[in-house]
């Protein structure tokens, strides 16, 4: 049995070491641990393997067996040094035995280097993750059934203790609109599933029960061999309300500057009153003088015949209210022009063109300018009838000159506000006229004014140019700007609300520029729906 010890001992994993004044016997795992032969060891003291913060402790132990003392000892940690000097950690154990009949001392040990390295490593991450998660200013949170752990942080969003919480699983927390969806996506979590969508913002209820909202990021884990949820919170209720109280803000401010517009266009419409008046004078005379002369003719003939024809009767009656429509027609233009414009809506440009021209060319006249349209809108074969745009008066006129024979534009729709846009070219005509009056203001008839009407994919454009010389090109940045004015008795509103509907209002453009004789101003408004073929 003696000769089968050694054999015994060199199958162990722990390493034996018996020992007197020197190492008596060495199994083949302490040599391996030590880093020594049997033969070295057996040179040895046993204390020399022990490194030098423990040689005290252990000089005195073994030295108290080799005296026959009976105690034994356990180290959790001793450290030995190696033949290469290095250190290894050991769990010992020793105690006296009787070696050929005389008193010895035994220590079997287990190499623990790397068990305790790795402990120190789970303690250094435990120490990281506490101080990480200690002074996070995000909410973090572990859980599987239950809540298993949270940062200070969550525990003051939630007003719990991590021991209630430890009862509570996660969609317990969660306002009931959100529970069921949160009940499922923890269910999924902890069957190992990922989500591609990380944040969501949920409805948290306290302990003392207010609301919280919170901006949660949760991820998969696997904490102890089982999968889990980790989570991050930040609360975000102030910042919600901000966020809500800004909108109300915004769009309160909206509506006060929308009508603040509002009114400074209709001071606008206002302030050109008195020439209004004059156009509609100006397009009454020639009316009421075919009404007086009919009239006349009427009363003559009935003086001079008993009877009168028939045929001569419906030719007063229908002549007249032609004329009495056309004066009606104009009082509408006025009314509508003169009308706020409440909401939005699909109108077509012609609607907004036409009665814009009749309101504009007497005093066009008066001012001896010449009005050109020209459309190049779709290739429309048709010539429109005068009568289509209820212009026979103006489209007589020697000084306008109406390019319809190409126009499709009375199914060339745009989308905003009629009258506003009515405003816009009234406005703009205006401002050439007065730069045209004044460039030839001693040689009168020369002054003229070109409108072009086209299209590019989903806008319409329009240019109204002039010969009026043109604006000064240090002032062309300057022309919308509010309350910059070059006119004597000028507001600077006029071209500051015109680039204000048109872009604003319309989400368009406008610029101007100088071309040629005069100033050009570039016109681009959004079409409602695609030009379609006349029917």
């Amino acid at each position: 049995m003696n000769e089968c010890l050694p054999a015994l001992m060199d199958k162990l994993e722990e390493g034996v070491i018996v020992y007197r004044e020197r190492i008596v016997y060495a199994n083949r795992a302490a040599c391996e641990i030590s880093g020594y032969t049997a033969d070295e060891l057996a040179l040895k003291p046993v204390i020399d393997l022990v490194s030098s913060e423990h040689k005290d402790i252990a000089a005195e132990a073994f030295e108290r067996r080799l005296k026959g003392d009976s105690f034994t000892e356990n180290y959790d940690c001793l450290r030995i040094t190696t033949s290469r000097g290095e250190f290894r950690i050991v769990k010992a154990y020793s105690c006296p035995i009787e070696y050929k009949g005389k008193p010895a001392g035994m220590v079997s040990f287990r190499d623990i280097t790397k068990e305790v390295e790795r402990e120190k490593e789970l303690e250094d991450t435990r120490d990281l993750f506490e101080i990480l998660t200690n002074n996070s200013y995000s909410a973090i949170y572990i859980y599987t059934d239950t809540y298993i752990f949270a940062n200070p942080e969550y525990l003051e969003i939630t007003g719990y203790t991590l021991e209630e919480l430890k009862k509570l699983a996660p969609y317990d927390l969660i306002h009931e609109s959100q529970r069921d969806e949160v009940r499922i996506n923890v269910r999924k979590r902890l069957n190992g599933e990922r989500f591609s969508q990380k944040y969501h913002e949920r409805h948290l209820i306290r302990k003392d029960g207010k609301e919280r909202i919170v901006r949660v990021a949760t991820n998969t884990i696997k904490y102890k061999g089982e999968y889990a949820g980790l989570g991050s919170a930040i609360d975000i209720t102030d910042l919600v309300e901000l966020q809500n109280h800004l909108e109300e803000r915004v769009h309160e401010e909206s509506r006060k500057r929308l009508k603040q517009e509002q009114l400074m266009i209709q001071q606008s419409k206002l302030a050109e009153l008195g020439e209004m008046l004059g156009s509609i004078s100006h397009q009454w005379k020639q009316p009421l003088n075919a009404l007086g002369m009919m009239i006349q003719d009427l009363q003559v003939t009935g003086e001079e015949s008993s009877e009168l024809d028939r045929d001569y009767l419906d030719w007063i009656c229908t002549n007249s209210l032609e004329q009495i429509s056309y004066m009606n027609d104009t009082i509408t233009d006025f009314n509508n022009f003169l009308r706020p414009s409440k909401t939005p809506s699909s109108f077509s440009m012609e609607d907004a063109l036409w009665p814009t021209i009749k309101i504009f060319q007497p005093q066009a006249r008066k001012s001896n300018i010449k009005l050109n349209i020209r459309c190049t809108v779709g290739n429309h074969d048709e010539n429109i009838e005068s009568k289509d745009h209820g212009l026979d008066y103006l489209l007589n006129a020697s000084d306008l000159e109406i390019d319809c024979s190409k126009c499709i534009s009375r199914n060339l729709r745009l989308f905003g506000y009629r009258n506003e846009f009515m405003q816009v070219l009234l406005n703009i005509f205006n401002n050439a006229r007065e730069a045209v009056s004044e460039r030839f203001r001693n040689s009168p008839g020369s002054g003229e004014i070109l409108v072009n009407i086209s299209i590019n994919e989903d806008f319409a454009h329009m240019e109204i140019a002039d010969n009026g010389g043109g604006i000064p090109e240090d002032k062309l940045d300057k022309v919308f700007d509010p309350f910059y004015t070059t006119k004597e008795n000028g507001t600077g509103f006029g071209l500051y609300m015109v680039k204000s509907i048109v872009e604003n209002n319309m989400g368009g453009s406008l610029e101007v520029s100088n071309r040629g004789k005069g100033a050009v101003f570039s016109l681009s408004v959004p079409l409602a729906n695609h030009v379609v073929a006349s029917t």
